[in-house]
């Protein structure tokens, strides 16, 4: 296995352990976790600045007469082991069923729910367990769902990433499952919104906010 092979497998292992961790509201393992993750993101940064500059020495070393730029290590914003918020789950049911409310989803039991069209609907919704990420979760119950709600708190804003099961389809198998859950991994960084998917990597989800079409 590569370093950077090894690393994302380090960095999956480490976000399974802050689900369980913030599944049973343990506020110590979360703040551990936090830092580990900040270390292991922070050397799969530096990982890759160093392929950028091997690729550069060899460029260099093909055309001897030009001498490139080689990149410079890229910065990467710390991620705090500080916990913000413990991640309630008053508040998000409270956050599901307003948002089902709003936009009239008639509920098929726990996180399922039915459009006025008929349309299943599945809504995870979260706190930030730690700055700039979000761990939500639904239980399925054998429904087939044809989009997929992430309610995603920050302070006292909610995003609503509304994805069709089409950009789901390659990444729903993926995805990590336990207690009959099936687990959904945000982060923002760059200035987007990311799925974290094993084995497959991060798909950007910030075109899918405020996207109601499929809740009609």
């Amino acid at each position: 296995m590569g370093l950077k092979a090894e690393l994302a497998d380090l960095k999956n292992r480490t976000i399974a352990a802050i689900e369980q961790a913030a599944e049973h509201r343990d506020t110590r393992q979360i703040m551990h976790l936090s830092a580990l993750l900040a270390d292991i993101e922070r050397d799969e940064q530096s990982a890759s600045a160093l392929e950028d500059r091997a690729a550069a020495y060899e460029a260099r070393l093909q055309r001897p007469d030009e001498v490139p730029a080689v990149p410079q290590p890229r910065q990467v914003a710390e991620v705090t082991g500080h916990m913000q918020n413990r991640r309630d789950p008053r508040a998000a049911r409270a956050m599901r069923v307003d948002y089902a409310i709003a936009h009239g989803l008639g509920n098929l039991g726990g996180t399922m729910y039915k459009t006025r069209s008929g349309a299943t609907v599945g809504i995870a919704a979260a706190t930030e367990v730690i700055p700039n990420r979000w761990f939500l979760g639904i239980t399925p119950k054998h429904i087939e769902l044809e989009s997929m709600v992430l309610l995603c708190q920050s302070g006292n804003a909610v995003l609503d990433f509304v994805l069709p099961m089409t950009f789901l389809s390659d990444a729903w198998p993926r995805l990590s499952r336990s207690g009959g859950q099936v687990k959904f991994n945000v982060d923002r960084r760059d200035g987007s919104y990311w799925l974290q998917v094993p084995d497959v990597g991060p798909l950007d989800i910030r075109r899918y906010v405020g996207q109601h079409g499929p809740l009609a």
